[in-house]
């Protein structure tokens, strides 16, 4: 195989090259030829000078042979010899236009072998060239060929070990599948016990809840009948503490006209009477105030009532309902109690004093029921 540039000679290229000597020899043997033509046409030529100079001796050995006069016989020599010359000229003539005729020939033979030759050499080189180039090629090509070849097989052994890999990973997968589903098996089976217990313990449930039900409705039945006894001592015990207010409002009506009257009596005492009114400003800002907070815990009152309705369904109703029977009864009697007072006193501040004193026992009462039923807890808190 040649390579670019440093080719070694092949079988073709070594043909090529004979071929090319010999046409080179070719040349070289009509290069000879042609000497030889004219060496030959030298020759001739030479030869017929000497035969010319022969026939010019003989016809001298024929004229000294023959007794003739010195003239005539002078006359036929230079005769016999003009002709003899004419005769070797017109030979070599002959022959002259004949050899180079047939040199013309040879040359023209020789000039076209020549041509011939030199096209089949510049082919032979072209052709040299060519199968070099061609060689050059091929050797790429097979080397290219054979480094393809190589990457083939080093992708076939990458792939051979791609596909080892994958047939061990297969076989760890379809293992790891088969546990998989084992494990799968195991946990379904689980799912189906755990599932019956757990159908079990929700219809014991489901029995448990409708027993509470039943429990639940005969304690609303219980309950809506403590509920309307509750609301009828609510609405007595509100009438009753409407009652009192009335009468408190009496006994507030009188005292004005006792104050009057009193007022009337202690003119003569000016510093008294303006001690008395300050007094009597002061606790009228005390009354306003106890009246406010008189509001305030008949709005109270009215939310705990809400809130008690709200409460009867609580588990705790019982207890919640005996604080609030112990609530009202305590209210009742302290209420009773006040206007007892206010019907005994006799001046205004006293009347002042037992508004007072009665707002703020109220009040207290109040927080303690809300105390006790934890519930309102946090809105005792936020009264005190």
């Amino acid at each position: 195989m040649a390579t670019t540039g440093n080719a070694a000679p092949t079988a073709g290229n070594e043909k090529i090259l004979v071929k090319a000597k010999q046409l080179a020899g070719a040349k070289v043997e009509e290069e000879a030829l042609a000497r030889l033509v004219e060496e030959a046409t030298r020759a001739k030529a030479a030869e017929g000078s000497r035969a010319m100079s022969k026939d010019r001796a003989r016809a001298k050995i024929n004229d000294d042979a023959e007794p003739k006069p010195q003239e005539s016989r002078l006359k036929v020599d230079q005769e016999a010899l003009a002709k003899v010359e004419q005769a070797a000229r017109a030979k070599a003539e002959q022959d002259a236009r004949a050899g180079a005729g047939e040199l013309a020939l040879i040359s023209a033979k020789l000039e076209e072998q020549v041509k011939a030759a030199q096209e089949a050499s510049a082919k032979a080189e072209e052709a040299v060239r060519a199968r070099a180039d061609l060689e050059a090629r091929l050797q790429a090509e097979q080397e290219a060929r054979l480094k393809s070849e190589q990457q083939a097989s080093a992708k076939a052994e990458e792939k051979a070990a791609l596909f080892t890999e994958l047939e061990t990973w297969l076989k760890a997968e379809r293992a790891a599948r088969a546990k998989g589903e084992q494990e799968a098996s195991a946990q379904a089976e689980e799912a189906i016990q755990m599932r019956v217990d757990f159908e079990t313990r929700l219809q014991a449930e489901q029995q448990v809840r409708v027993k509470i039900e039943q429990q639940g409705l005969a304690k609303a039945e219980e309950n809506a009948e403590l509920i309307a006894e509750l609301e009828a001592r609510l609405k007595a015990e509100q009438a009753a503490r409407t009652r009192a207010e009335q009468e408190a409002s009496a006994k507030a009506e009188e005292a004005v006209l006792m104050r009057a009257d009193l007022e009337s009596r202690l003119q003569v005492e000016q510093e008294a009477r303006v001690k008395t009114e300050q007094q009597a400003a002061a606790k009228a800002e005390e009354d306003a105030r106890v009246m406010a907070e008189l509001g305030t815990n008949l709005q109270a009152e009215q939310a705990a009532r809400v809130k008690a309705e709200q409460l009867v369904r609580s588990p705790n109703f019982k207890n919640i309902a005996a604080e609030t029977i112990e609530y009202s009864k305590k209210s009742m009697e302290d209420g009773s109690a006040f206007v007892e007072r206010l019907m005994k006193a006799k001046t205004f501040p006293s009347v002042i004093q037992i508004r007072s004193e009665y707002a703020k026992t109220a009040q207290a009462q109040f927080i303690a029921y809300l105390t006790k039923i934890s519930v309102y807890g946090g809105l005792a808190r936020r009264i005190s």
